[in-house]
C-alpha cells in the first residue's frame, strides 16, 4: 500500500478500494496456494516409489502446471483491477511499480542464474 501511495500517488479513497481488492484477492488465492502445495507434495512423493511410469510423472507435472496457471491468471486479473483504480496520470507510474513488484515475487533465485553447488565446489589443495 505504501508503494501505491508514495510512488503511484493513490489517495485515501483509492487506498481503501485497493485494500478491499487485496483482501478479496487473498481470499481467492489461499485455496490455490493450498492446491499447488498439495500437487507438488503428490508429485515429489512419487520419488519414494521404485518405479513410476512417465505417464504418471507427466500427469502430476501437468497438475502443477494447471495450478500455476490459475495462480498467474488470478494475479494478473488482480493487477488489472488495481490498475483500473488509477487515474490516467497514475497508470504509467503504476505500470512501472507493478513490474518491480512482479520481479520481487519471482524470487531472488531467478536473478543472475543458479548459485554455486557446494557438492561441486573445487577446494584449493592445502600447502
Amino acid at each position: 500500500m505504501q508503494l501505491l501511495e508514495k510512488e503511484v500517488g493513490f489517495d485515501k479513497s483509492q487506498l481503501e478500494s485497493y485494500k478491499q481488492l487485496k483482501e478479496q484477492h487473498w481470499d481467492r488465492m489461499k485455496p490455490s496456494f493450498t492446491e499447488m502445495r498439495n500437487a507438488k507434495d503428490d508429485f515429489y512423493k512419487l520419488l519414494s516409489r521404485s518405479s513410476v511410469p512417465d505417464s504418471v510423472i507427466n500427469a502430476a507435472a501437468d497438475t502443477i502446471a494447471a495450478r500455476q496457471k490459475q495462480i498467474d491468471l488470478q494475479t494478473f486479473r488482480h493487477f488489472q483491477q488495481v490498475r483500473a483504480l488509477c487515474t490516467p496520470e497514475q497508470q504509467p507510474r503504476f505500470d512501472s511499480v507493478v513490474q518491480l513488484v512482479l520481479k520481487k515475487m519471482n524470487g531472488p533465485w531467478r536473478k543472475g542464474g543458479p548459485k554455486e553447488d557446494s557438492t561441486r565446489r573445487q577446494h584449493a589443495p592445502n600447502p
